[in-house]
């Protein structure tokens, strides 16, 4: 659908009304889905503006596919997240084998473990489910969407105390 209601060319070589379709073949709505030619899914955000844009000025965008840069961003953030997610499933083996304190954890976090909820660090300890987890970081006065790494030295401190 177009800004005005009307619906889309169906096809660019098929013949259109000029009554109910005054754009010429081809055209692409700002905001619309398109195909790009290698036959993929493309948003068309020529002109649009971004929420950081103001007084009318347009965001810089090309409107064209993902660029290299981009592309190798995401790559890279996925790896960093992959990593992350191994680490803290090895440190949850540890941790439920014994083989770690979780007192050592609180005190010096390691890098991946640092943006984990408590709540879900402490859910991996043996003989602690949700309702005991949730008594503890009561007791402690700590929201159980607190991360590692935002707890303040006081609630850290309190919390090694009682585990």
């Amino acid at each position: 659908m177009s800004p005005l209601g009307r619906s889309a060319p169906s096809s660019a070589g098929a013949p259109r009304d000029r009554e109910t379709e005054p754009w010429p073949a081809g055209h692409t709505f700002l905001g619309s889905s398109t195909r790009d030619k290698h036959g993929k899914d493309r948003f068309v955000t020529d002109g649009l503006q971004t929420p950081g844009s103001s007084d009318g000025q347009a965001a810089a965008s090309s409107g064209a596919v993902t660029s290299s840069s981009s592309t190798a961003q995401r790559l890279e953030a996925l790896r960093r997240a992959n990593e992350i997610r191994i680490g803290r499933a090895q440190l949850k083996r540890a941790l439920a084998a014994g083989s770690v304190r979780v007192s050592e954890i609180l005190a010096a976090p390691p890098e991946c473990i640092k943006t984990q909820k408590v709540q879900a660090l402490l859910l991996a300890l043996p003989k602690y489910g949700p309702a005991r987890v949730a008594c503890l970081l009561a007791q402690c006065q700590i929201s159980s969407a607190k991360t590692v790494d935002g707890l303040s030295e006081r609630q850290r401190g309190e919390l090694i105390g009682r585990l």
